[in-house]
């Protein structure tokens, strides 16, 4: 994904962006559609390829690209988490589905603050590889380019975040290898 691309899909999940294919995050909440993995790895992708290209210690970030980040995880909160979203008062969702999207919209903030913050790609990657790890999906597949993106013991100091990369990375190679 090119630097522009990541742009553009940050601002199509925020709704930001005309998408005939209605694809963005937001987009697939309304109406219900329970199968969100996909546009939260192409969320996901998107903000490492950001990171990547822009350094966190840069001193100016791009406003518009910050409120589409979080307009996104608020309008998932409005539509679907909170106790009186129309998504959980009409049992569109099952508990189940509610707290997997909960845990995916935390990673995805999570990334966002620690890149401001300055922090660098395995630490801002930490809670999404540890949702991983631990089976926090449906389904491995959308989340198959992490593999490059897995920190190694000479990109991070932090055992534990490698412990958990390294048990993300046998799940997604296992997915890789069944295709």
């Amino acid at each position: 994904m090119t630097l522009e691309q990541a742009h553009r899909q940050i601002r199509l999940h925020a709704g930001f962006e005309p998408n005939a294919n209605d694809d963005g995050l937001l987009a697939r909440l309304r109406p219900y559609q329970p199968d969100h993995e996909s546009s939260i790895a192409n969320l996901l992708e998107a903000l490492i390829t950001i990171h990547k290209a822009i350094p966190p210690s840069a001193s100016q970030v791009d406003r518009q690209l910050c409120a589409a980040r979080w307009y996104t995880c608020e309008g998932c909160r409005n539509l679907a988490l909170r106790p009186a979203s129309p998504i959980r008062t009409n049992g569109l969702a099952t508990d189940e589905e509610l707290a997997l999207l909960q845990a995916w919209i935390d990673a995805i903030e999570l990334f966002a603050i620690r890149w401001l913050s300055g922090l660098d790609l395995p630490h801002c990657l930490s809670k999404a590889i540890e949702l991983i790890a631990f089976g926090t999906f449906r389904s491995t597949h959308p989340f198959t380019f992490l593999l490059k993106n897995l920190p190694k013991p000479e990109d991070c100091d932090d055992p534990d975040i490698i412990e958990t990369a390294n048990c993300a990375r046998a799940i997604l190679e296992a997915t890789t290898a069944g295709e």
